[in-house]
């Protein structure tokens, strides 16, 4: 008779057997240490990286993150970890090849060349040839047909690439439709389907299939860790997940996979949905296709479509992740506003970077362009700074949205003429330092930098610097359709002049209607406010207005306490410490984090770090700084890795966990 072997209770044998060991070890003066070496700066890879620093602190293990230059040989750093005999073992971590990342977005293991070739690819030139026109958005009331109404403007039009593959508008839609018979012949129609998929074209094609399904996409982060996917799955009600295996095969080891499977729902890798598909669907799908190109859309469109255009989740940085449902119209009126702004035309492409499970990824990278037409060009790593200026050397788009993060990785690492056809770049997220407005400007021969803000109940975009109206700093003013207030943190709520910092509120067409279950036992709260007879979306974010309108994002509400009367912002005492103590040569990502704690029936700061810290030391930096008495860390908790969201957010629900643990050992 077999036995079934649950992962958990294994893991968790092992954690405390580990313990004990490590435990004797150090009761003979020896401290189990364990090197991480990192080639790259892979997201899986950093993800991994930041689940097994959190084991072993656990286990009592050392860690030492050592970060290698991919230029640099890497086996003199194999030679000096094997050297140090202070190292009891290594985990190298090394990227996939580059082939890779187009298996995992579903594509057809075809050989890619090891370098995007020098010259320009020729998949806009004919277009480009002629004047530019200025794009539109064809009328229609939901997604799938308002793209379709699109593709049929230009059938034979390049739309999307991956690495050298390209696919035409009729080519696109072919897939989507086949891909949307099988889900609706094998699953049924009204099911919550997960999409587990990089930036890609079949991203693309999944997120569409499984609308004309009539089914909803929910779209997966594979970056939250296994606790808070199996709560997204639970939540949304997922039977079954969209991926690819090159994906999955990667994800072997971080929990993700028997995650699901304890939620109960089954993977659908894209590569075996396509050897599944008879030659009979393929022709059927062909057929309707065509028909509905040529004007019988009811071929392809099915009357009843999910009235949620997806369903996404936050970060889970401080609770766990809340299911935001965004329906047809959220998304259709944000991508409305952007598209003014951009002023898009015939001679646009784009270069996409950003995973779907973001809500900027799904929203700017592929509900935008498809309703309007606009080529994209995918690169499915975003830490990739040389490829990523490569693809843009090869496929000259004029248009980018990411990160600051990722944008500085891009020119850091560009040639001169790299990033030349770019004409406007996006960037969200986090502040935009003035050095990237200036480097953007420089290497793209005069592009603009366009900062803006925006959360996932927004579908995302609040706010927006424009071309012409940029305030370097702000997070700009509020989108043509999207009305704000500024108001007092404290009821009663009165808005706010220019200059005063409160809670930014907001309302118009791209607000989500409310939580996966909202008001019920155990559900999140209600985000609304009444202001002035009318409901108001409360962001839980900290923002102030100059005389212009233009906003300065101050920081999250949640991250400040009340002590003493005044109000303490952890995030404040967070930078000043960051500021006075870095992290050691070799050693990435935060080494900080500040959170409050009850103790004793008393709210106390405590201060979370891997650096050899006290709290005198800390507090003197504090006082040096100008912040008041009240800004006083009562201790200090030293760990081996701060734990991490895949976003690279601190996990402050971890970290309280681990006080928990520490008072209970007390």
């Amino acid at each position: 008779m077999s036995t079934l072997l649950r992962g958990a209770p294994v893991a968790e044998r092992l954690t405390l057997d580990l313990s004990r060991r490590s435990a004797a070890l150090r009761h003979r003066g020896v401290i189990p240490t364990l090197a991480i070496l990192r080639v790259g700066s892979s997201p899986g890879d950093l993800a991994y990286e930041k689940s097994a620093a959190a084991r072993c602190a656990r286990c009592g293990v050392e860690v030492r993150r050592l970060f290698w230059d991919s230029a640099a040989p890497l086996a003199d750093a194999i030679r000096a970890v094997n050297a140090d005999p202070s190292i009891h073992g290594c985990l190298l971590l090394r990227p996939l090849a580059d082939r890779a990342a187009e298996t995992a977005a579903g594509q057809l293991p075809e050989a890619a060349p090891a370098e995007a070739p020098e010259e320009p690819s020729p998949w806009l030139d004919a277009v480009r040839a002629r004047p530019a026109r200025a794009l539109s958005l064809p009328d229609a009331p939901h997604l799938p047909l308002v793209m379709l109404r699109q593709l049929r403007r230009a059938p034979s039009r390049p739309l999307l690439a991956d690495n050298g593959r390209t696919l035409t508008a009729r080519a696109f839609w072919i897939r989507a439709v086949a891909l949307s018979l099988y889900l609706r012949r094998r699953l049924g129609s009204g099911q919550r389907v997960g999409i587990m998929l990089p930036a890609s074209s079949a991203a693309c094609v999944a997120w569409l299939a499984v609308l004309l399904a009539g089914q909803t996409p929910v779209m997966l982060n594979w970056t939250t860790g296994p606790r808070n996917l199996r709560h997204c799955l639970r939540l949304a009600g997922v039977g079954h997940i969209l991926s690819a295996r090159a994906l999955l095969e990667r994800l072997e080891g971080s929990g993700l996979r028997e995650a699901a499977g304890e939620a109960g729902a089954a993977w659908l890798p894209l590569e075996d949905v396509a050897a599944s598909l008879s030659p009979c669907l393929r022709l059927e799908a062909a057929c309707r296709a065509f028909l509905s190109m040529a004007g019988v859309e009811g071929c392809a469109v099915p009357r009843k479509l999910s009235p949620l255009a997806a369903i996404l989740f936050t970060s889970g940085s401080s609770a766990a992740p809340k299911g935001v449902p965004l329906s047809h119209d959220n998304i259709l009126a944000n991508c409305r506003d952007v598209a003014a702004i951009l002023a898009l035309d015939s001679h646009d492409a784009m270069l996409a970077m950003l995973s779907p499970f973001h809500t900027l990824g799904l929203t700017g990278n592929i509900v935008l362009p498809l309703c309007f037409g606009v080529p994209v060009v995918f690169h499915a790593n975003p830490t990739e700074g040389a490829r990523l200026d490569a693809v843009c050397r090869q496929w000259r788009p004029t248009l980018l949205v990411a990160a600051p993060t990722f944008l500085e990785g891009m020119l850091r690492q560009a040639r001169p003429g790299d990033l030349a056809s770019l004409r406007v770049a996006f960037v969200g997220a986090e502040a935009c330092p003035q050095r990237l407005y200036d480097d953007f400007a420089r290497l793209s021969g005069g592009g603009l930098l366009c900062e803006g803000y925006g959360v996932t109940e927004c579908s995302p975009v609040i706010s927006l610097n424009l071309p012409g109206d940029a305030s370097t700093g702000t997070i700009g003013r509020p989108l043509p359709s999207v009305r704000t207030a500024i108001v007092s943190v404290q009821e009663p709520r009165r808005r706010l002049a220019a200059g005063e910092t409160g809670l930014l509120l907001v309302r118009g067409p791209n607000v989500f209607g409310g939580y996966l279950g909202q008001g019920s036992d155990g559900g999140p709260a209600s985000p609304f406010l009444r202001l002035d007879g009318e409901d108001w979306y409360c962001t839980g974010d900290l923002v102030r207005a100059d005389g212009g309108g233009h906003m300065t994002f101050a920081g999250r509400r949640e991250r400040f306490v009340k002590l003493g009367g005044e109000m303490i912002s952890l995030p404040q005492m967070e930078a000043v410490l960051g500021r006075h103590f870095l992290a050691p040569a070799g050693q990435e990502g935060p080494v900080l984090a500040v959170d409050a704690l009850e103790e004793e029936g008393q709210t106390v700061l405590v201060l979370f770090t891997t650096l050899p810290l006290d709290c005198a030391r800390a507090n003197a930096v504090l006082r040096e700084e100008g912040l008041s008495a009240l800004y006083m860390l009562r201790r200090v908790r030293r760990l081996a890795a701060l734990p991490l969201l895949g976003s690279g957010k601190v996990d402050y629900r971890s970290l309280r966990a681990l006080a928990v643990q520490d008072e209970h050992k007390v």
